[in-house]
């Protein structure tokens, strides 16, 4: 009943989209929120993902529904400025590599369809991307820190204290975000 009930919120948001020509929906969300369901939701939806997203693994059997080049990029601009997604960096430092990258990416689509972008880290890496995604929506997905703090010690061993940290720091980052953006 639930499924459902998100499911149809989720159409909702979609046919508003393409009725103000928005043409990028992002979706952002701390590792293990339930971002790759959502992601998923829009995908059934009529949302492109690309063609080339990254296969599914033993954690997200059903698939993370993230584009490689995307994940590609976002991985680069984190080690370029001393970081990954367990270990966000202070600030982020790009390269003319890594602003062509994006550049290449966002260029790369049909900008007659809703395209969505999703990847975690792409909070971490949110000022690398905001300048080239106008005309974008967005939607913020959280889980209670204690569900995700589990998630991540099954996955990738983190104790509690890491796990909160990290919950912690994207989550702070997105409401940042939220301050400027009209996030759903």
């Amino acid at each position: 009943r639930h499924l459902k009930i998100l499911f149809g919120y989720f159409t909702l948001i979609f046919r508003l989209m393409k009725r103000n020509k928005s043409s990028n929906l992002i979706v952002l969300g701390m590792h293990r929120s339930g971002t790759s369901c959502i992601t998923r939701i829009f995908n059934l939806n009529g949302v492109n993902l690309g063609n080339d997203l990254l296969e599914p693994q033993r954690d997200n059997p059903l698939g993370f529904w993230e584009n490689w080049y995307l994940v590609y990029i976002n991985r680069q601009i984190l080690k370029n400025s001393n970081g990954s997604w367990d270990k966000p960096p202070k600030q982020i430092k790009l390269s003319l590599k890594n602003k062509l990258d994006i550049l290449s990416f966002i260029n790369n689509r049909n900008s007659n369809e809703v395209f969505g972008l999703k990847d975690p880290r792409m909070i971490l890496t949110w000022k690398a991307w905001e300048p080239y995604l106008n005309n974008s929506n967005i939607v913020a997905v959280f889980r209670h820190p204690a569900s995700v703090t589990k998630s991540l010690y099954a996955r990738n061993n983190l104790d509690y204290e890491s796990s909160s940290y990290l919950w912690n720091t994207y989550n702070q980052i997105l409401l940042d975000i939220n301050k400027k953006y009209n996030i759903t």
